[in-house]
């Protein structure tokens, strides 16, 4: 497990992609927990790949990210990067279901994935579209 970076540590480009997510809790929610005990961090990169253009970042991707009490909303920025900041609980995993999706979002342009984090983890995902 790698440690939590604070805000303050963070670069100018790093910081605008923690602006561009948005955090939507659900109405059964008891109140937000903000210690890093009960943290996690999930990367999101999203590519696509075009014949004759090779594999490129895609900006403007849509990413749903639910738990069972909680549930995030974000957008790739013009690096393919999305980073969202995820409730966890304290002794054990917790699971977290995501959905990819890039414009038309049908079948083809959706993609989905599930996983588990542990407090103070930090995750990494990477979402691979071909574009014919």
């Amino acid at each position: 497990m790698l440690p939590a970076t604070s805000l303050a540590a963070l670069n100018n480009e790093q910081q605008l992609v923690l602006k561009n997510t948005t955090e939507i809790p659900d109405d059964n929610e008891q109140g937000s927990l903000d210690s890093p005990w009960f943290t996690g961090y999930l990367l999101i990169r999203v590519l696509t790949y075009a014949p004759g253009e090779g594999i490129r970042s895609y900006e403007g991707a849509n990413i749903t990210v639910r738990g069972l009490f909680y549930s995030y909303n974000g957008q790739t920025d013009e690096t393919g990067d999305c980073l969202f900041k995820l409730h966890t609980n304290l002794f054990r995993t917790k699971k977290y279901y995501v959905k990819v999706s890039i414009p038309p979002e049908n079948w083809l342009h959706t993609k989905r994935i599930s996983f588990f984090i542990e407090p103070r983890q930090i995750l990494y995902k990477e979402f691979l579209f071909i574009v014919l």
